[in-house]
């Protein structure tokens, strides 16, 4: 509401002292879905090759280790991948997916399946946590996808990807 609180929001994102869940959607591919749908930590190294971020080995110049835990549930014709990054590299989430052979859909610079390019990208941050910086309390803000995320899915998919994505943001309310 004031320029004060948009300053020491600024400062929380740029000591990043808030935590963001993203999700994505992936098409189905059988032969790379490991079934477990617990959180699975995605471990690699990336370098940024012009306007590209590429998996490299830790020996390669300029390699930078690159952490996110995600979490992927099946939908009939997709992946949702539930994401949380621990590192931050640039388009991290689009490298690291189109590595696992699960490029993001509408993502073609990574791989991904070509979409009406006015729809973007089936990458969301969805979920947004800091502490306030003067109650010191934990404030947790849920974003809904755009609609055009869920194009080619049931109502019923889309309520059931929302009912998850909610009850993930609801857990972060009680991360301390």
């Amino acid at each position: 509401k004031t320029s004060k609180a948009a300053g020491r929001l600024s400062t929380l994102f740029r000591k990043k002292q808030v935590d963001k869940l993203y999700c994505a959607l992936s098409g189905l591919r059988e032969d790379r879905f490991n079934e477990d749908d617990s959180w699975q930590e995605v471990r690699v190294f990336l370098q940024r090759i012009k306007d590209k971020t590429v998996v490299c080995g830790p020996e390669s110049s300029g390699a930078q280790e690159s952490i996110l835990v995600q979490k992927t549930v099946q939908y009939d014709k997709h992946l949702v991948h539930i994401i949380k990054l621990i590192t931050g590299r640039k388009h991290q989430i689009r490298a690291q997916l189109s590595a696992l052979g699960q490029p993001i859909l509408g993502d073609v610079k990574y791989g991904g399946k070509s979409l009406d390019p006015a729809e973007g990208i089936r990458l969301h941050a969805f979920c947004c946590g800091f502490r306030h910086p003067v109650r010191d309390e934990r404030i947790v803000i849920f974003s809904a996808p755009p609609d055009t995320f869920f194009d080619g899915m049931s109502v019923e998919e889309q309520n059931r990807l929302l009912e998850i994505l909610q009850t993930e943001c609801n857990e972060k309310r009680s991360d301390q």
